[in-house]
């Protein structure tokens, strides 16, 4: 059987037409120049079944040598070609045209981006194949899954919190999938620096890019959101939820900070949570809705307490947008889409959020001054990074608190813990919101009887909302990253200068166990942070 799928073709849905013949052992064609072998549209076969694109490129660079490769492949005008017979399947991907200059670092995940837009089950089995053990199951088992953008860098201190909790054996059974839409982000290697002795728990990388690899898990939103990366990681973690049938996904932006007392217990909450009856199960972050005033509780003193809170009954109550209205000496008037809200004085988290709950509607309900007010929001930012020497690497337990009295109307979702069966739900909603997962999940916590549940003293640095543009986000995240980074670094060299007088009860090989990962982590500190 062959298939001819013409330019500007949603390849995705044209392959699904020969989805059933072409979802193991896939070979992908693709063509490439290189003026330095007199090549010129030479066919390159990478047969996915054999081996992975890391061992194709490998041996390409050392062919051709130099520091790039031409590559013909563009979606926009590019003819692709399925074939199948009893012998395997075949996919060919051609593109008129110059091509397009591919540095060996970004052709792996080149090749993994032209199979998912074409053939998305057999990239799938490649992003597995490469970390798949031999009859492991994962029946019991916990998905984490992290979505990367281009240009971020705070996963490198999420992971160093996983590798701690691993160390720590405080980890269920459970797999790190990471969701990438950025070639320069699709670096594997760099995930085994950072996670050192933990490597293990890696899963996969997995492109998120082009056009979504499973329209079919809500066709409705698919008519709108075809092309959407957040949507396309959506689905991925739904299918991975599928195929590998873990009972729990945790979710994890790339802009969160979760330190490893807190991220351990995040995972591990599953069956806590189920006995108690969470809907969803979230961690503490200084600016989180609606877990600022929980964390505050938590961490604060009076007085640092006192100052944030003021400055929550200090903001305008109205809101343009996202941002509290403001109007100084010079501005323009601004138009309020929403509000004016009674600000309660002093701070009131129960009257404000039922005030809004009241007031919007299920997805405009996550208006708060930590969100819309910069002020607050700096300060917020600024109380708990000085509390990062004394709370990072602190292990403690962590209760549940329930919300019975749903007293919260709206979670902001940037990093959580649900069950699988509950979170597909999410995604297959007939009514689900395409702007994002967030809506329609409020929903679904509204709608039935499992409440909001948060890890009581646990400790996040989620830095900044993008409410005040990009620039103000990045460098909010930059000065969080370094000071993280920086108390990691001192930590490290405390905990070596130390390593010599070992416990009495630990063994010589434990020791040296100790001591090599303590010497990796430092190492990866001091070269990657």
């Amino acid at each position: 059987m062959v298939m001819l799928c013409a330019r500007r073709t949603r390849y995705a849905l044209c392959a699904g037409w020969v989805l059933a013949l072409m979802t193991r052992g896939v070979t992908l064609e693709l063509f490439v120049s290189a003026t330095s072998l007199g090549w010129s549209r030479k066919a390159v076969r990478w047969d996915t079944s054999a081996e992975s694109a890391d061992v194709i490129v490998r041996r390409l660079e050392e062919l051709v040598g130099g520091r790039w490769i031409s590559v013909h492949l563009d979606f926009t005008d590019a003819v692709v070609e399925w074939s199948a017979d009893k012998e395997g399947s075949w996919v060919t991907i051609d593109s008129p045209g110059q091509g397009k200059v591919v540095r060996w670092s970004d052709l792996p995940g080149t090749l993994h981006a032209a199979l998912s837009n074409t053939v998305a089950e057999a990239a799938l089995d490649a992003e597995l194949a490469p970390y798949s053990l031999p009859g492991e199951s994962f029946d019991e088992a916990v998905g984490i899954f992290i979505l990367q953008s281009p240009g971020h860098r705070m996963w490198q201190v999420q992971t160093l919190s996983i590798r701690s909790a691993w160390e720590m054996a405080s980890l269920p059974p459970s797999r790190i999938h990471v969701l990438v839409h950025g070639l320069q982000d699709w670096r594997p290697h760099e995930w085994r620096k950072a996670l050192g002795g933990a490597w293990d728990l890696f899963g996969g990388l997995h492109w998120c890019g082009g056009y979504n690899r499973y329209p079919v898990l809500n066709p409705r939103l698919m008519k709108h959101r075809m092309t959407d990366n957040y949507w396309n990681k959506v689905f991925v973690m739904v299918k991975l939820l599928t195929v590998r049938r873990y009972k729990y996904v945790v979710s994890l932006d790339d802009d969160v900070m979760l330190q490893p007392s807190t991220l351990a217990a995040l995972v591990s909450s599953g069956p806590r949570a189920d006995s108690v009856g969470c809907g969803v199960v979230v961690p503490l972050t200084q600016n989180g809705i609606p877990s600022a005033e929980l964390w505050a509780e938590a961490w604060l003193d009076a007085s640092a307490k006192q100052r944030l809170f003021s400055c929550f009954s200090g903001s305008s109550g109205s809101f343009c947008n996202h941002q509290c209205c403001r109007q100084g000496p010079g501005e323009k008037a601004s138009v309020a889409t929403a509000g004016p809200f009674e600000v309660p004085s002093p701070w009131d988290s129960h009257a404000w959020y039922k005030a809004v709950g009241e007031a919007m509607a299920i997805g405009q309900q996550h208006l708060h001054p930590v969100r819309g007010n910069q002020t607050c929001m700096s300060l917020a930012l600024e109380l708990g990074i000085e509390l990062v020497p004394k709370v990072w690497m602190e292990w403690r337990s962590h209760d549940l608190l329930a919300d019975w009295d749903r007293t919260f109307p709206h979670l902001c979702n940037n990093a959580f813990l649900m069950t699988a069966e509950r979170y597909m739900q999410v995604v297959a909603h007939p009514g689900i919101d395409p702007r994002t997962d967030e809506v329609t999940m409020n929903r679904v916590l509204q709608e039935g009887e499992a409440p909001m549940c948060f890890l009581g003293k646990s400790f996040g640095i989620h830095p900044a909302w993008g409410t005040f543009g990009q620039d103000y986000k990045n460098e909010m995240e930059d000065f969080a990253l370094n000071a993280i980074a920086n108390h990691l670094r001192r930590t490290m060299v405390h905990t070596m200068a130390e390593s010599g007088a070992a416990p009495a009860r630990e063994s010589g090989e434990a020791r040296e166990n100790r001591r090599a990962s303590d010497r990796s982590m430092h190492v990866y500190l001091r070269t990657h942070l």
